[in-house]
């Protein structure tokens, strides 16, 4: 077929396309990895190449904020390969950039049950669950990241918003002044801690 014919080909467009999305000339490099995930490579494990090229494909995609064509290049790539913790949280991400905010939650969740750990995954599990107003599994999500890292910034905010949207200020409040005092810059932590205390 073409694309056999082809296979060395296949793996000259990947190689470049991976290195230009690194240098971030988005077109370009979707150019290149669009290419690099129709073509056949001929050497090494082609499964493993395509699925490579594709994930590159969706960070790119995402990029250029084509949420469409970010997720079918991730489908494409687990298709071909098991998937990994930064495709579940790509998922997670291009689920926000649609408003599918419960999408999002079930991925980040699916992150936590492999790993209770993943402060990324609680910040942006408490972030899915507050837009869709679910302030107490909110405050319950957050806890036990808060013990791992109490000083965290967003989690803190995140609690806070949660509390508040509980309609519990007054355990929200200290929350956001702690937050305040180690980021007296951010205007926006400002304008909860003054919307709070109002």
């Amino acid at each position: 077929s073409r694309r056999r014919g082809c296979g060395g080909y296949g793996r000259s467009h990947a190689a470049p396309g991976r290195m230009l999305a690194q240098q971030q000339p988005w077109s370009q490099a979707r150019h290149e990895l669009e290419l690099a995930v129709t073509l056949q490579p001929a050497s090494g494990d082609p499964r493993r190449m395509v699925a490579d090229a594709a994930r590159a494909l969706a960070r790119v995609d995402t990029e250029m904020h084509d949420s469409a064509a970010a997720g079918d290049a991730l489908l494409t790539a687990l298709k071909l390969t098991p998937e990994k913790t930064d495709d579940t949280f790509l998922a997670a991400e291009l689920a926000e950039g649609q408003g599918n905010y419960s999408g999002a939650e079930q991925e980040y969740k699916k992150i936590l049950a492999a790993d209770p750990k993943s402060i990324p995954a609680a910040e942006g599990l408490g972030q899915a669950l507050l837009h869709e107003g679910k302030f107490s599994e909110a405050e319950s999500a957050l806890h036990p990241a808060l013990l791992l890292e109490p000083n965290d910034p967003t989690l803190l905010a995140e609690l806070a918003t949660a509390l508040a949207g509980q309609g519990n200020k007054q355990a929200a409040i200290p929350k956001l002044e702690a937050l305040h005092q180690q980021n007296p810059d951010q205007p926006a932590i400002t304008r909860m801690l003054a919307d709070l205390l109002s």
